[in-house]
């Protein structure tokens, strides 16, 4: 159950960056083409700050949903790591109490 979950979750990161990754270059893409027609006089510079600003905000959101995401699976991950390593290590002092009383 976990791993399935751990897998899901990968993806789910992965997914949340890519699309951070596309919100942000659709925000430029915007901005450059929007300041193309202010050097023309069509548009307003500030507005096109602003709304740069706004694509930024959203990109930047998504990117820290990923990181939390990837936060709390490295955290799940180390947890059953260390559970294992400590699982293996009673069964070895285990295994050599029970061969030293035979010997």
């Amino acid at each position: 159950m976990l791993e399935h979950s751990k897998f899901w979750i990968e993806h789910l990161a992965t997914g949340v960056e890519l699309a951070a990754a596309l919100v942000i270059g659709l925000g430029c893409a915007e901005a450059i083409w929007r300041s193309l027609g202010a050097f023309a006089g069509r548009a307003v510079k500030p507005e096109i700050r602003l709304a740069l600003g706004r694509w930024l905000a959203l990109g930047l959101e998504l990117a820290l949903a990923a990181d939390i995401l990837r936060t709390a699976l490295n955290y799940f991950l180390e947890r059953e790591t260390r559970g294992a390593e400590e699982g293996s290590h009673a069964a070895r002092r285990y295994t050599s109490s029970t061969a030293s009383s035979a010997a």
